[in-house]
């Protein structure tokens, strides 16, 4: 994986290692953390507001949505905003070139980490060809980004003792021998956020969706939740309301056990290792199927079902919380972690408050697309506006 992801030019927190990755891991720690989060929840709730205007038009026309294509201009959006202090606005864009790009990139990573022979080395494909082109447009609106905030920095120089995102961070800080991160460093850990802030996050609230079309009673408790925490605003105004959407969190946790979007993991052992009783020498490429031990029923009980409950209240049966890791574990678990469940509850709350979501099709007809991230393939909905209350 490394390899591969090395070969397109990304070098960043995802596939660092050693030295040269606790830098920048403390980095994105940071950018990520909940109180950086505190001051920048106002990012999220724009956003989401604008998705209900958008949403809006598409229920007075009575389109179908493609919900996926839908999410991912939200999580782009946010990503932005908060890693990068840019307000792309996908949202309320006809058309957007970044998010075009972005859907060459992961499908055409995947096949080549799953691929039997590396032949793009050899002969390149027309598919190749697209995603070298959709790699430069991004690069090169990035780096519109980077010349932005260097300039910003270098005409008030105290933001570099406070600086408002991710990049700002990136590009005030120094590595462990005190010099400032090379710009592929910085460019590698950019396209980090970029593409890991997209698909995870906007695949989740999908699958999520897929599920409540098929669970009115979790519907009415979200909603419930909502009027009561939220109130007469569309979206929570802070940070503490959001985080305290425990329903809506516990929907979120429950399409995570069910819906991994990482359902593989590839790892080699840096030093000899064990589990339990097995022995793992250094060197040794581990596989990870976190869906496994989710769906055991030694581990949850009715491990099959969509059960938010769960994650709610003590009930009788397994239910064994370590068994669902759907953002890794120890010293490398996914930065984003805070970020994700503060956009799922933020959005879940804002999306059944103000609307009545249809499935467009039969449950089976939506079908699961591995590309890198797992999404909901022919998941369309319609939206109609919740009636008065």
């Amino acid at each position: 994986m490394d390899r591969i992801i090395s070969e397109i030019g990304i070098k960043g927190v995802f596939n660092a290692e050693g030295d040269a990755w606790r830098p920048q891991r403390k980095l994105s720690v940071a950018a990520l953390a909940q109180r950086h989060l505190r001051q920048l929840y106002p990012c999220i709730g724009t956003v989401a507001a604008r998705l209900k205007r958008r949403w809006e038009r598409s229920a007075e026309a009575g389109e179908p949505l493609d919900f996926v294509e839908e999410l991912k201009r939200f999580t782009v959006d946010v990503t932005m905003l908060i890693a990068f202090g840019y307000d792309v606005n996908t949202v309320e864009q006809a058309d957007d070139v970044i998010q075009r790009e972005l859907e060459i990139i992961f499908p055409a990573v995947n096949r080549r980490l799953f691929a039997l022979f590396p032949i793009w080395r050899i002969v390149r494909s027309p598919s190749d060809r697209r995603l070298e082109r959709a790699l430069r447009n991004v690069r090169a609106w990035l780096s519109g980004l980077v010349d932005n905030a260097r300039a910003g920095l270098q005409a008030d120089p105290d933001r570099a003792h406070r600086p408002s995102n991710f990049l700002e961070a990136m590009l005030a800080a120094v590595d462990e021998e005190g010099k400032p991160f090379a710009d592929d460093v910085i460019m590698s850990n950019l396209m980090t956020m970029l593409l890991a802030g997209e698909d995870t996050t906007a695949n989740t609230l999908a699958w999520a969706v897929h599920h409540l079309c098929d669970s009115p009673e979790w519907v009415a408790e979200i909603r419930r939740e909502a009027d009561e925490m939220v109130g007469p605003v569309d979206v929570a105004e802070n940070i503490d309301v959001a985080n305290g959407l425990a329903r809506a969190g516990a929907v979120a946790n429950e399409t995570m056990r069910l819906r991994p979007v990482a359902p593989v993991g590839l790892f080699d052992a840096n030093v000899d290792a064990a589990l339990g009783d097995l022995r793992i020498p250094a060197g040794t490429t581990v596989v990870i199927l976190p869906r496994v031990p989710a769906l055991d029923q030694k581990n949850f009980v009715q491990p099959l079902a969509f059960r938010p409950q769960r994650w709610m209240e003590h009930h009788p049966g397994a239910h064994e919380v370590s068994a669902n890791a759907p953002f890794g574990s120890g010293p490398r678990m996914c930065p984003g972690r805070s970020l994700a469940l503060l956009e799922m509850k933020t959005f879940l709350s804002m999306l059944y408050k103000s609307f009545d979501v249809d499935r467009v099709g039969r449950p089976e007809d939506v079908t699961e697309l591995f590309g890198f991230t797992m999404s909901p393939v022919g998941l369309k909905v319609r939206l109609r506006p919740r009636p008065a209350r």
